[in-house]
């Protein structure tokens, strides 16, 4: 049980470097595209190409 528990907050605390280490560049990106038409939509595809990379 205590494993399992120690697991799952390893992999939260990793999961949060990594979005810390995402955001400035997705400030950078949104701040880029903001007043384009499709916005929302590059931003998903940028997202999700940041995670699966």
């Amino acid at each position: 049980m205590a494993t399992d528990n120690y697991k799952s907050t390893h992999s939260i605390e990793k999961f949060q470097h990594a979005a810390v280490a995402i955001m400035p560049h997705l400030n950078k990106f949104r701040r880029a595209v903001s007043d384009h038409p499709a916005a929302p939509v590059q931003r998903k595809r940028f997202i999700s190409d940041c995670i699966t990379a």
